[in-house]
C-alpha cells in the first residue's frame, strides 16, 4: 500500500528481495548459524541433486546451490517463488530450479516421473509435513534428509514416520532463534540405513535368483511393502525346504491391478518357470486380492539381484 514493493536484505553473503507474502527468519544473526548447520548436516561435495522443499524466497535454495550440482526448490507461494527467481538472477546462481506448488501435490509426481534427490532439505511450517510429502521422500529414497523445524513436537511426529520408512536419525542442533522464549529452531539430520526384510515362502518362486538374473516379487502396495526402497535387503525363507534366498531391491514398479502388471512384464521376469507359470495368472491372484483391494492400494513389483 506504500513505500517499497519489496524489502532488501542481505544474509550469508546473498543480496535477497522480499515481498510481504516471502517467509524470512526474523533474527539474521542466528539465521546465518542455522542455515550453515543445515549446509553442514547436507555433507554436500558438488555431485548431489538437492530438493529444497517449502524454500520460501530460496535462501537456504541459494546457499546449497554453491555446493550442489543442481538444487530444485518447492514453494506454495507464488510471490516467494519470483522472489526466489529473481534472488538467483542476482546473485549469480544458475543450478538452481524453483516451482510454485504445493509439495504434497508436485513432489509426489516428480517422484513418480523419475526425481530421485541425493540430498533432502525441508524447512516446513509450524504444521510440519503432509504424510504424502513424507511418503514420496521415502520412496525417492535419498541419502540423507535435512529437516529444519520450529515446532519440535511436528517434527518428532515426522521422524517417526520417516524412522519408520528406512531412516535413522544422526545428528540433531537446536538454535535459539527466539530469545527468551521457549522455543528454538531444531535441524535433524537423516540417513538411510540399509533394512533387512524377511518374508517365509511356502514354495520359491525365485529360481531365477539363483541364476544371477533379476526376479519380481509381486505384492500388494500395502504398508509393509511400501516401507520396501531400493538398497534394502530381503531375506526369503522357504519354509518347505529350509532353504534361505538374500536378495537385494534394485527397483519398485507400480501398477494399478495385477493383470496391468502380467502385461507390463515378461512372466520369467517375474520368476515363474515352467512349472508354476499358471500361478502368474492374474485371475488366480483375487482369491488372495480382490480387485477392489488391487483398485484401492495398487500393486508393486519388486525388482530384486542375488545379494553378492
Amino acid at each position: 500500500l506504500f513505500g517499497e514493493e519489496r524489502l532488501q536484505d542481505i544474509l550469508c553473503g546473498f543480496r535477497f528481495a522480499l515481498s510481504p507474502l516471502s517467509f524470512f527468519q526474523i533474527n539474521p544473526v542466528q539465521t546465518e548459524k542455522l542455515y550453515q548447520t543445515a549446509l553442514d548436516f547436507a555433507e554436500l561435495t558438488g555431485d548431489e541433486l538437492v530438493a529444497d522443499l517449502y524454500c520460501g524466497a530460496g535462501t537456504i535454495s541459494l546457499m546449497l546451490a554453491q555446493k550442489a550440482r543442481q538444487v530444485i526448490g518447492i514453494e506454495i507461494v507464488p510471490e516467494a517463488i519470483r522472489d526466489a527467481e529473481e534472488n538467483a538472477k542476482v546473485n549469480g546462481v544458475s543450478n538452481v530450479q524453483f516451482h510454485a506448488a504445493a509439495a504434497e501435490e508436485l513432489l509426489p509426481q516428480m517422484v513418480q516421473q523419475g526425481l530421485r534427490p541425493n540430498v533432502v532439505v525441508l524447512d516446513p511450517p509450524r504444521k510440519g509435513c503432509e504424510e504424502k510429502v513424507l511418503a514420496a521422500i521415502a520412496e525417492a529414497g535419498p541419502k540423507r534428509i535435512v529437516y529444519v523445524s520450529c515446532d519440535v513436537a511436528t517434527q518428532a511426529r515426522d521422524a517417526k514416520y520417516l524412522c519408520a520408512h528406512g531412516y535413522r536419525v544422526t545428528k540433531c542442533q537446536s538454535v535459539d532463534m527466539f530469545c527468551q522464549t521457549g522455543h528454538v529452531e531444531n535441524v535433524l539430520l537423516f540417513c538411510r540405513g540399509k533394512t533387512s526384510h524377511q518374508m517365509k515362502l511356502h514354495s520359491s518362486p525365485f529360481e531365477m535368483i539363483r541364476s544371477g538374473k533379476k526376479t519380481i516379487e509381486l505384492r500388494l502396495l500395502d504398508e509393509k511393502r511400501n516401507r520396501i526402497k531400493p538398497g534394502d535387503e530381503i531375506v526369503f525363507t522357504n519354509t518347505a525346504s529350509g532353504e534361505t534366498i538374500r536378495a537385494t531391491v534394485v527397483k519398485l514398479h507400480r501398477f494399478s491391478s495385477f493383470e496391468e502388471l502380467y502385461r507390463s512384464l515378461p512372466l520369467l521376469k517375474c520368476g515363474y518357470t515352467d512349472e508354476n507359470v499358471d500361478l502368474a495368472r492374474p485371475a488366480d491372484m483375487e482369491q488372495y486380492y480382490s480387485l477392489e483391494e488391487q483398485k484401492q492400494y495398487g500393486v508393486v513389483g519388486i525388482e530384486l539381484r542375488p545379494s553378492e
